[in-house]
């Protein structure tokens, strides 16, 4: 049965990445950080608690990606690149 509370924990989810989404359409890749931050937080709690649901692994790769990619557009590629490299394996 899914988790009620995993289920608050994807709808915040999506409107953090609304919010980070955003802001980094309207050129402010900066304030988008931490609300892709805190989505990618909230995920990795929900899928922690649901190890075999794989789309919610799906999202939590997919969080990662879209923090990796702001990370590099903010000039961090330092920070982006092992971000990305965890994203990347979790879709393999």
């Amino acid at each position: 049965a899914e988790d009620p509370g995993n289920r608050l924990a994807i709808q915040r989810a999506r409107l953090l990445e609304v919010l980070a989404g955003s802001l980094a359409a309207g050129g402010d890749a900066e304030a988008a950080l931490e609300p892709y931050r805190e989505q990618l937080e909230v995920l990795q709690r929900a899928a922690a608690k649901s190890p075999y649901d794989v789309g919610l692994a799906r999202r939590v790769a997919g969080a990662g990606q879209a923090l990796g990619a702001t990370l590099l557009d903010t000039g961090r590629a330092a920070e982006a690149e092992p971000q990305l490299a965890q994203s990347r394996a979790r879709f393999e």
